[in-house]
């Protein structure tokens, strides 16, 4: 039933399949910045390894910020009580002190095989990290990262298939201009959303406006409003503010490859001298004279060139901080700077 290593497993599909299957490694490293199918995976594993736990009394869950090696591994080497397994979470590990991290390597090995050690770690675990080295020798080491920008669509639509829901493509659209990347408000909008529907099959553009209130369908403008007048202090003020209330830079970045394509899109859509209809200000949410004035500044400033190559580095942004090869708010940073420095003359 359990083995030590039995195959590399690359994605969350396969370790499904695998516990489908009764079959469970010891211990599990859990990183990447999907927080939300992180989360989904625990629950997943928790419900097929321990099945009949009814009184939760075999599923431990500690934070790595404040819980040291000798509490975990107290819990974590204790045979089940009234159960056939026990299931040990530890949540932050990246936060726990290097020696703790050796103490739980040593410990792995002898860890009671009717037990699971499952150490969830934010962000990308470097991969020469001894703790890491060890679980792939012991156990299994899976990174869960959300999907790409042009990816989230597909993530809206499948997630209103969870709830039940069919969704239509300017509702989708809707969403993902609002909360770009951010998985975690887009699954709680996704099921408020499908509440709000109760027997329809399908969730509607009016619903979403419907139910989000004014400040989330215009909390884009702020960001927006500084890359169009190239203004690089404003926009990494903002990125900080962000950061220090809690915003992941994939998050952040989702927001600057919206701006961008916000603005190749318009280009698009509006022809030189075109006076931009009613349709056009509502498609793009711009609904006073002031933002809407220094959106078409923009469309001036930015060429449709310029435009496309800074939305083509963003996105090369995009794999190198999900591949884990960059240093995140130094790559934000510096894209912000290279994309926003004035190529041309400032448009009055």
């Amino acid at each position: 039933m359990y083995s030590k290593k039995y195959v590399e497993k690359t994605t969350y599909g396969d370790l499904v399949r695998e516990w489908k299957g009764g079959r469970f490694a010891s211990v599990y490293l859990f990183d990447g910045g999907d927080v939300l199918q992180k989360d989904e995976a625990v629950d997943r594993l928790r419900k097929l390894f321990l099945p009949d736990d009814v009184s939760g009394m075999n599923f431990l869950c500690f934070d790595g910020e404040t819980a040291g090696a000798g509490e975990i591994l107290n819990e974590a080497q204790t045979l089940p009580f009234l159960g056939d397994h026990r299931l040990v979470v530890v949540r932050r590990t990246q936060e726990m002190a290097v020696s703790d991290w050796r103490s739980l390597e040593e410990a792995m090995p002898a860890l009671p095989k009717e037990n699971c050690l499952v150490l969830l770690w934010d962000g990308k675990a470097k991969e020469q990290l001894s703790i890491v080295q060890t679980v792939k020798t012991r156990g299994e080491r899976v990174s869960f990262w959300g999907p790409f920008e042009n990816q989230v669509p597909a993530w809206i639509q499948d997630r209103a298939k969870v709830f039940g829901k069919g969704i239509s493509a300017d509702a989708i659209e809707r969403l993902q201009t609002i909360f770009g990347q951010n998985l975690l408000d887009l699954h709680a909008e996704m099921e408020k959303l499908a509440l709000y529907a109760k027997d329809r099959p399908q969730i509607e553009l009016s619903d979403v406006e419907t139910l989000l209130p004014e400040r989330y369908t215009n909390q884009f403008l702020e960001l927006d409003r500084a890359i169009w007048k190239r203004d690089i202090k404003t926009v990494l003020g903002i990125l900080r503010r962000n950061r220090l209330a809690g915003a992941e830079s994939l998050y952040q970045l989702s927001q600057l490859i919206q701006a961008f394509r916000r603005l190749l899109v318009a280009q698009h859509l509006l022809s030189p001298g075109q006076t931009p209809s009613r349709e056009f200000w509502d498609y793009f949410r711009i609904k006073t004279m002031q933002p809407q004035q220094e959106f078409l500044r923009a469309l001036k400033i930015y060429s449709a060139k310029e435009l496309e190559a800074g939305l083509s580095r963003l996105l090369e942004v995009e794999r190198t901080l999900k591949t884990g090869q960059g240093a995140e708010d130094e790559e934000l940073t510096l894209v912000v700077r290279a994309l926003l420095r004035r190529q041309t003359p400032a448009v009055a």
